[in-house]
């Protein structure tokens, strides 16, 4: 879903920024991946490096132990310091690996609590909005335009995290399922706006042969309260439209007030799982 326009129209409005607010949250996620994935590479190539100079120098020792059966020379006891001082850097490198592990399962429980927090502030602000929005059917398709960049997905991203692909795919999917709600909810605001629209060409007319027979109106004394009646009819039904606009508005404001509990819950477990699976791989992969 990348650059994504799309228009809205009344009170649908205010959910261009809660999209505007899950793509925020999924591409500064996204960055933090990608940067922890660089350092990742990085520590795996230096892990690889030691242990290839650990397998030659471990080659090169047992074939100088094995010239003859006297006492290690001076030659084979530097070599085996020179294993000895590559293990400890292997084993020193790992901990530092395992240590960059342990902080990025502590930062994303830190983006985890932030982004439940925001959620709950978003969908509240959302919320509110859409039931204070002017629903005034005479201007109901009004549009307003809304764009989105696009969710960024990160690539060939090392095994150690390949779990947190998940939360993009996942705020991908919300963006998605809110977004696809966005043609619905317009075609409620079309259809009321164009009725007013019909009714009150059809009040027009009405009106001026109103202001017509007033001219003397004992004349028209029937006619006038036939037309008064009409009127009033339509001006009725004009109303109930109004009506059916703020109770519409009002029921799309209740079901994101609704959903943000569901959605802080989805939050909390699916990060949670995704720190699991982290430090699951982070540990098993990485034992000393």
């Amino acid at each position: 879903m990348n650059n994504l326009d799309f228009t809205a129209f009344s009170y649908v409005a205010p959910i261009g920024q809660l999209l505007t607010f899950i793509e925020k949250e999924s591409n500064d996620l996204t960055k933090y991946i990608e940067n922890w994935d660089t350092q990742i590479k990085l520590s795996i190539a230096k892990i690889n490096e030691i242990e290839k100079q650990i397998d030659l120098k471990e080659k090169e020792l047992r074939e100088k132990k094995n010239i003859d059966s006297k006492r290690y020379s001076a030659e084979v006891n530097a070599l085996k310091l020179q294993l000895n001082e590559l293990r400890i850097r292997y084993k020193q490198v790992k901990t530092q690996v395992i240590e960059d592990g342990l902080a990025i399962t502590k930062k994303l429980q830190e983006i985890r609590e932030n982004e439940i927090s925001a959620v709950k502030n978003t969908y509240n602000l959302t919320s509110q909005q859409i039931k204070s929005f002017e629903t005034d059917p005479s201007q109901g398709t009004k549009p307003t335009q809304i764009k989105l960049s696009g969710i960024k997905f990160s690539q060939n991203i090392a095994d150690y995290i390949l779990p947190l692909t998940e939360l993009e795919i996942w705020h991908f999917n919300l963006l998605s399922e809110i977004n696809a709600m966005i043609p619905t909810w317009n075609k409620k605001v079309e259809y009321i706006s164009n009725r007013d629209k019909e009714i009150n060409l059809q009040t027009e007319p009405l009106k001026a042969k109103l202001e017509s027979y007033k001219s003397d109106s004992k004349l028209y004394k029937s006619e006038i309260s036939s037309l008064k009646k009409q009127i009033s009819a339509k001006e009725k039904e004009r109303k109930q439209l109004a009506n059916q606009m703020e109770s519409d508005a009002k029921e799309l404001a209740d079901f994101f007030k609704q959903s943000r509990n569901e959605v802080q819950l989805i939050i909390e477990e699916r990060y949670t799982d995704v720190i699991n699976n982290i430090s699951y791989s982070y540990q098993e992969k990485l034992k000393l």
